[in-house]
């Protein structure tokens, strides 16, 4: 692989990232309108766009997700919320 094709970021399309999230495609489209996850859109003139979101944007999303669940734990008794 040349130095080109190594630094491309990997773009998923809106269902592959709803099955990666175990979301509907318009939960990942509402994602995408709220700015937690970044996405292009691919088309020719506006005509037939296809929205693609980097894997980079799926991970960052995950990672704040973690963070956040982690530290609205914190402080509280965590199997409280399973009884």
């Amino acid at each position: 692989m040349d130095a080109t094709h190594a630094t491309l970021p990997i773009l998923l399309t809106v269902e592959e990232v709803a099955k990666t999230l175990r979301l509907s495609a318009g939960g990942v489209r509402n994602l995408l309108a709220r700015g937690e996850l970044t996405g292009i859109s691919i088309g020719v003139g506006g005509v037939r766009c296809h929205r693609r979101v980097t894997s980079e944007s799926v991970a960052g999303f995950l990672a704040r997700q973690i963070s956040r669940s982690r530290n609205d734990s914190r402080g509280t008794d965590a199997a409280a919320d399973f009884r």
